[in-house]
Parts: structure tokens; sequence; C-alpha cells
């Protein structure tokens, strides 16, 4: 029986400890998806990446179904005022 992939959440992933992870988790067959929430972007696109731009200091959560999984956590980054 196949492992389940599994899916990551990187806050600031442009930083030098979130880029080293962010690349780190792209190399690993295990991770499916990667989620970035940051306020500036990598710079590239890979299959595996969702980016996510917004201040990081007014997220505000939606709808917590299930906190162990993030399909069930949806965020709506508020950059000024409204939801992106």
């Amino acid at each position: 029986m196949e492992a389940q992939k599994k899916k990551a959440i990187i806050l600031g992933a442009t930083g030098l400890t979130g880029s080293e992870l962010l690349n780190l988790l792209l190399n690993d067959d295990r991770y499916e998806e990667v989620v970035l929430l940051s306020r500036s972007t990598v710079g590239f696109e890979h299959p595996k990446v969702k980016e996510f731009l917004g201040d990081l200091m007014n997220l505000k959560f939606e709808e917590v179904e299930d906190l162990h999984t993030i399909q069930a956590v949806r965020v709506r980054l508020r950059a000024d005022g409204d939801g992106l």
C-alpha cells in the first residue's frame, strides 16, 4: 500500500530559512503540495506550489472544520481590508 502524500504550509518562503525549507520539500517525493503564504513571490512556478501573497500580520481564518487537514482550512489573506 502506497503512503499518503503530504502537504506543507510555509509562512515566509522568501527568507533564508523558508527558501531552504521550500527547496527541501520540492525535492521530497513524500510531499505533493506546498502552500506558500508571504508578502512577496518566490519568483518561480512549480507544480507542487500554491502561492498566496498578502500581509501575514492580517490573516483571517474562516471555516476551520478540521485542524488536522489543510483542505478544511480556508484562509483569507487581507492586505488592505478586503479579502484577496
